[in-house]
């Protein structure tokens, strides 16, 4: 039987006992974060044994020796009145410091998906695992943006392949897709359902999508060009669940070597349909059905009238709880698969100056 302990390995000391606890893993965060809590009475004197966790600290986290978070330390703080004293520790996984920093001004030539971003997350410590297979096909050239950090550098990167990335806790990345698998649990309301939540929003969906071309060669409206010469060609696509007139129009940026236009409005309806639709739910203890430690990814069944929401849904989220106050609970937010599908888009190829094309001037 689990006992659902929290441990935090620093420095060769595993620190455990923690009177609150919280651990979020999410797809889409590049980064779990955790932060546990310590409150003591003061003893006799005033004194008490002091954790000696300092930030900046590699550290692991794991729930019954399983591993959740492999990082560092960001966060230490201390509060204190006349008889109490509250430890607060806050970290994130190794994939914190692509979010943070920036990316090195380099160009790769020939190079592959997995093997540029193996490059970008190689000085941190970090390895890359591949899921798919557009991770290994090779870009003609890619170049970084000055200033950009490594997340960002990273999903230009991703989104010419269709791909996203994230975190495995054990100090890597995955890159993959994300599908709905074989269910590992059934989730209904009843004994297993502490709270649920279900989320039907309309806000961010539109009744008409239509993907037109980005105007390149200088139509500009105030030189006479007409607005028909500088949207066409188009494509569109139609979201049925929207009933009222909402379109919204789209402008891509190139068309050569990527989707359709048609294919970038369906793209567009197909992903903020299933964006509008999520649920919350808040289950006893941190292990699903089959015994394993919830983790996003996985697949649940959902069969809840009383949010009507049924079928397979995909977990997008799983934050482990501990306190005094609930108990130890996992919460846990599922989508539909399609919210994280991502269209393939190349980037658009960059003009030559002058003298890469040959001019004489």
């Amino acid at each position: 039987m689990s006992s659902n302990v929290v441990s935090l390995h620093v420095g060769g000391q595993i620190h455990e006992g923690w009177t609150d606890v919280s651990i979020t893993l999410a797809l889409d965060r590049l980064s779990g974060e955790y932060d546990v809590r310590l409150t003591d009475e003061w003893v006799s004197g005033g004194s008490r044994v002091r954790l000696g966790v300092a930030e900046g600290t590699p550290c692991v986290v794991r729930i019954d020796g399983e591993t959740v978070v492999t990082g560092y330390v960001d966060d230490v703080s201390t509060d204190y009145d006349a008889s109490r004293r509250e430890t607060s520790i806050t970290g994130r996984d190794k994939a914190g410091d692509l979010v943070d920093c920036s990316a090195p001004v380099k160009d790769w030539q020939g190079r592959s998906l997995s093997a540029i971003a193996a490059d970008l997350c190689a000085p941190f410590g970090i390895s890359v695992q591949a899921r798919a297979t557009a991770a290994s096909a090779a870009f003609p050239r890619f170049s970084t943006n000055p200033g950009d950090t490594v997340a960002a550098t990273l999903e230009r990167l991703l989104r010419q392949r269709g791909l996203m990335a994230w975190s495995d806790g054990l100090g890597g990345l995955v890159i993959g897709t994300v599908s709905e698998g074989s269910p590992v649990a059934t989730i209904m309301p009843g004994d297993t359902v502490l709270s649920g939540r279900g989320v039907r929003s309309m806000a961010e969906r539109f009744s008409d999508y239509t993907a037109v071309a980005h105007a390149d060669g200088g139509a500009d409206p105030d030189d006479g060009d007409d607005a028909e010469t500088i949207t066409s060609p188009s494509g569109s696509a139609t979201d049925p669940g929207v009933t009222r007139h909402r379109p919204l129009v789209l402008v891509a940026e190139t068309q050569g070597g990527g989707p359709s236009l048609a294919s970038r409005a369906a793209h567009e309806a197909k992903t903020r349909a299933a964006r509008g639709r999520q649920a919350v739910y808040t289950l006893p203890g941190w292990r699903n059905a089959q015994g394993a430690l919830w983790r996003p990814g996985q697949t649940v069944e959902l069969r809840d009238d009383l949010v009507e929401l049924s079928g397979l849904w995909v977990i997008t989220q799983a934050q482990f709880r501990q306190s005094s106050r609930e108990g130890t609970v996992t919460e846990l937010t599922v989508m539909r698969a399609a919210a994280f599908a991502v269209l393939a888009e190349p980037e658009k190829p960059k003009k030559k100056r002058g003298w890469d094309a040959g001019d004489d001037d």
